[in-house]
Formats: structure tokens, sequence, C-alpha cells
């Protein structure tokens, strides 16, 4: 699975009743994007789709627990070395790399953000443009 899928299974494990409109809000994927890592989790068996019975058009994501146990068992195994790596730290040197960690997060989905606005103005500028070559073209 691409570290993206994780980082959905991870967001999918740990709310009730999340959509995949949810998942691209919380993400910044698009819903295309989302489709595709929705369709690769289900197909690696981690996730299944439900419709509400409120709405038959919204879909719910739901971890398939047997599965997610799986990948907690090898987080268990990988935790104790993990640990004693993060042992030989002082708590200020954690504390700077968790900041570190979080302004990077932080910049990473603003500049994200940015860009998706920016090609959203180019699309809308284009149309603009291609609407007054048309209108030139025909005299309006």
């Amino acid at each position: 699975m691409h570290q993206t899928d994780l980082e959905c299974l991870f967001i999918i494990t740990l709310g009730e009743n999340v959509t995949p409109g949810r998942l691209a809000d919380v993400t910044g994927l698009t819903s295309g994007a989302i489709t595709g890592v929705v369709d690769r989790i289900e197909r690696a068996g981690y996730i299944k789709r439900t419709r509400d019975p409120n709405d038959r058009r919204r879909l719910f994501l739901e971890p398939v627990a047997e599965r997610i146990e799986e990948i907690r068992a090898i987080n268990r195994r990988a935790y104790r070395p993990w640990m004693d790596e993060l042992a030989r730290y002082l708590d200020s040197d954690l504390d700077l790399l968790l900041d570190f960690a979080d302004r990077n997060y932080q910049a990473a989905v603003n500049a994200t953000i940015a860009l998706r606005r920016d090609a959203d103005v180019a699309k809308t500028e284009k149309r603009q443009a291609s609407v007054l070559v048309q209108d030139d073209e025909t005299g309006k």
C-alpha cells in the first residue's frame, strides 16, 4: 500500500462514520484521488464500504477488524526498538523534533492548498480567456 493509503486507513480506523467526502476534506485530496485510495484499501481487505441506512446515496468506510489487527501486530513488533531509539533523546530534543514535524506537516498542507487554489485560478482564467477569444471570433 502507498503511504497515502496508510494515512487514510489510519484516519478511517480513528473515526466513526467516515465518508469518502470527509476523508477528502481531512487529507486535502481530490475526490478522484480519494476514490483511488479507497479502492486500493478495500481491495487489500482493510475496509469495506457500507451504505448509510438513512441515506442510500451516502457511503461509510468501515475498517475490517481482523485486517487492522494484522497491522497492529506488526506495529507492536516494531514498537520496542523504536522506543529504545527514542529513549536516547532528551525530552527537549523530542519537543524540538515534534515541533519540527508539526510545522513541516502544516507547511505541506498549506502548500497543497495554495497549489490547488493556484491551479483553480489558472483554470478559471483559461476558461475566461477562451470565452473572450470565442466572443472576438463571433463579433460579440
